[in-house]
């Protein structure tokens, strides 16, 4: 087994000065595991070259779960006039078109209480692709799109996701957290609840709950 050392350094010179330049200097190791060993250095304008990869593994995976659908819709949502840095603009030529037909197509299967299942033809509602599906919902509308344009039942998915949190309100963990979060997005109210609920129990949060804690006071 090889364990490979990711490294990123970011910086900023000085655009009028044209003599402004930074020296970054590379420590070759001088003991490798079996003599194995890589060099591979990026350069990027951005900070968002090192994401690149992993956006563009979410977006290629050959799994069709709701979850994961909706998975792929986040980057281009999230980064939008940016996604030529990843090389999606040479698999999406219109982000908006792209974004709609898969809301559409998942409004097709959204359950009776708002929610949906793992799986275009699940039985029952679960909440992580529900929650997901919000996510984008929430992002999207910020960025301009209407409900009508992402056919989704919003009333109805966030009303599924509260009920869903409401049942078990003196359980705090990552979900409910992330819950906050998506309601916040969807500006319902209940996500203050929530988050008065997990900032009561901090201490004993783990930082992914506090993490999404803090984007859903954000949203507030």
């Amino acid at each position: 087994t090889y364990v490979y050392e990711t490294v990123s350094m970011t910086g900023t010179i000085d655009d009028e000065n044209k003599k402004d330049r930074v020296t970054e200097y590379i420590a070759i190791p001088d003991f490798s595991k079996n003599g194995k060993g890589s060099l591979n250095l990026t350069l990027d304008a951005t900070r968002l070259g090192p994401l690149a990869s992993a956006v563009n593994y979410v977006f290629d995976y050959p799994y069709g779960c709701l979850e994961q659908q909706s998975s792929k819709m986040l980057p281009l949502i999230i980064f939008n006039e940016y996604i030529d840095v990843f090389d999606l603009n040479s698999k999406v030529t219109d982000i908006k078109k792209c974004v709609k037909a898969y809301t559409k197509d998942w409004a097709k299967y959204q359950k009776q209480d708002g929610g949906f299942g793992y799986w275009p033809n699940s039985n029952l509602s679960s909440i992580y692709p529900s929650l997901k599906i919000g996510e984008v919902c929430g992002l999207a509308l910020k960025r301009g799109y209407s409900k009508k344009e992402l056919n989704i039942d919003i009333e109805g998915l966030r009303q599924y996701i509260w009920n869903e949190n409401n049942s078990s309100r003196d359980y705090i963990s990552a979900f409910k957290a992330y819950s906050a979060y998506v309601l916040a997005l969807l500006g319902d109210d209940n996500a203050e609840i929530l988050l008065n609920q997990i900032y009561g129990k901090m201490a004993d949060c783990n930082l992914t709950t506090m993490a999404y804690a803090g984007l859903g006071y954000l949203e507030l």
